[in-house]
């Protein structure tokens, strides 16, 4: 209800997008460096309809947010337990399925 009566959406039962965070080079900066072109965390957020937080990830800078996702127990297992006529929310990072939309 809340998304719908904010945004004019209805069947959202949660959003999901990735933010990244600057953090000091640590020794194998490799990983974390990523296509921010700095040393970073790339956090993964998932909330429901009440902007309460139902998962966060975060994994090197150097992971894009479908990665995140498909690596998230939440990405691995949503398909089977969300609602029938419901659905996410997205950014562009994230791939469309028949759940999530952009």
């Amino acid at each position: 209800r809340c998304f719908r009566a904010t945004r004019g959406f209805s069947g959202v039962v949660g959003a999901v997008d990735g933010s990244v965070f600057a953090i000091n080079r640590p020794a194998d900066y490799e990983v974390f460096y990523g296509r921010k072109f700095y040393s970073a965390l790339n956090m993964q957020a998932v909330v429901d309809h009440r902007c309460g937080f139902m998962s966060i990830d975060t994994q090197p800078g150097s992971w894009s947010d479908q990665k995140i996702w498909k690596a998230s127990r939440l990405g691995k297992t949503l398909d089977k337990i969300i609602p029938p006529g419901t659905h996410m929310i997205a950014d562009a990072g994230y791939a469309i399925r028949p759940w999530l939309m952009r």
